[in-house]
């Protein structure tokens, strides 16, 4: 019997053959098609959450804002319910004429087409002594998922929930 010590093989081979090759990308091929589903209900709800917390963020700066101005602001929602912004009174001498505002929380927000929004009014007003319109603003997907954005009029307290329709 003759032992191998300090003696080389000619032809090394350190590659992966074809057949290891095709046999993890189909793998990976199955992996991704079954986990795809899984993100796309994840993104959704990542729409839902972001979008409720966007307007409670406006209500929000809308409400402080109103106090430290001494002016009115209104969250306006479109016929659709699929956009809103923020508008302030122009002037105490105009109380009933609402403009735009200009600047990062003056831009037209868009809901995304996925999700519903559901209340009853057109707009949601901030006084400038704290107070604000009681609204109850539903958020909801179709994995059933709701956000409700609360407000309590008389506190100005402005509070989201999140739960699971049935």
């Amino acid at each position: 019997m003759m032992l191998l010590i300090g003696k080389r093989r000619l032809h090394q081979n350190n590659s992966f053959s074809l057949v290891e090759l095709l046999l993890v990308v189909v793998i990976l091929g199955i992996l991704i098609g079954l986990s795809t589903p899984l993100f796309r209900k994840t993104y959704s709800n990542f729409q839902l959450a972001d979008s409720a917390k966007n307007l409670v963020s406006l209500m929000r700066f809308a409400q402080t804002s109103s106090i430290v101005e001494r002016l009115r602001y209104r969250i306006v929602f479109d016929s659709g319910k699929s956009k809103y912004w923020l508008s302030k009174e122009s002037d105490l001498s105009q109380p009933a004429v609402f403009s735009k505002i200009q600047g990062k929380f003056g831009r037209t927000v868009a809901i995304p087409k996925d999700i519903n929004i559901e209340f009853a009014n057109d707009n949601i007003t901030f006084y400038p002594d704290g107070t604000v319109d009681e609204v109850n603003i539903d958020f909801s997907n179709r994995d059933n998922k709701v956000y409700t954005v609360t407000t309590e009029g008389q506190t100005g307290y402005v509070k989201l929930l999140e739960y699971k329709a049935e």
